[in-house]
């Protein structure tokens, strides 16, 4: 009896972990998509490695000060977009090398400490602790109350961000939220998912939806819908076969792209033979 009750406190965590993970992707992944800024997302999501060290290195729980780490790091980035646009693309690479590398090294030399990088790439969603579920509640919950106050000056930012300037909007203001909000889940969702599945499932859904969808609210449901599938899918390949989770999630996350993407176009080269003729 008690190891029923064990396994099922055991799948809840995971299966929350998957719904919170799903829903924070889909809102950060969908405001990514429509501003164009994939490469930041994919860097800090890589530069965030450089907290988890920090926090192996120091003995703190990774969960509260890996993030913020990533926190310093995105207002860093922010300034540096709008002091000096035209070279941004060059501070995300340091960015990226300094956290990848400032990451591995920390925990290479933390006394005591296992050395498996391939968790922090593909993450173990098997070891997803009640602490971590509650966590990433409690940043969603904010997230949404921030969306559902400033939803329609996000959409004008994403959809014209000149025009949103000249409406009297804070543009600088409001990216600046969007990119701490990246930094600040990043890390925690990685510390479940991985590297690989983090950036995956950021991206995958909001691009695949944008193609057919102009409503920003429905590509955030539809993606958070298609982030549960990827996850299931992968999910219970991985068990059948015994492989791991995360890469093999990454896989169904890019294959389901690419056969959505090819069908979306296929579809769009029919459509306009159709009304050629």
């Amino acid at each position: 009896m008690i190891d029923l009750i064990t396994e099922i406190s055991f799948l809840k965590s995971i299966l929350l972990a998957v719904g919170l993970i799903s829903a924070l992707l889909a809102i950060l992944g969908t405001f990514v998509t429509f501003n164009n800024l994939n490469y930041l997302s994919s860097s800090l999501t890589h530069a965030s490695l450089g907290g988890i060290g920090v926090a192996i290195f120091v003995g703190l729980p990774v969960i509260l000060l890996a993030p913020v780490f990533a926190l310093l790091l995105g207002g860093a980035v922010t300034i540096f977009f709008y002091k000096e646009k035209s070279r941004i693309g060059s501070f995300l690479d340091l960015t990226y090398a300094l956290g990848m590398a400032l990451g591995i090294f920390l925990i290479t030399i933390s006394p005591g400490y296992q050395k498996d990088f391939s968790g922090f790439l593909f993450g173990n969603l098997l070891l997803v602790s009640d602490t971590e579920v509650y966590v990433l509640a409690a940043v969603l919950a904010m997230i949404l109350i921030y969306l559902a106050i400033n939803y329609r000056k996000l959409l004008l930012i994403s959809f014209d961000a000149q025009f949103a300037s000249t409406c009297g909007i804070n543009v600088k203001g409001q990216s600046l939220v969007l990119i701490l909000a990246l930094a600040f889940t990043l890390p925690l969702i990685i510390k479940i998912a991985g590297i690989t599945l983090t950036i995956a499932l950021i991206s995958v859904a909001p691009l695949l939806f944008e193609q057919r969808i102009i409503s920003v609210g429905k590509i955030m449901i539809f993606s958070y819908l298609l982030n549960l599938i990827i996850f299931g899918v992968g999910i219970v390949i991985s068990f059948w076969f015994d492989w791991p989770t995360g890469s093999i999630t990454s896989l169904v996350a890019v294959g389901i792209f690419v056969i959505g993407y090819s069908a979306l176009k296929l579809t769009k080269v029919i459509t306009n033979k159709r009304q050629s003729r």
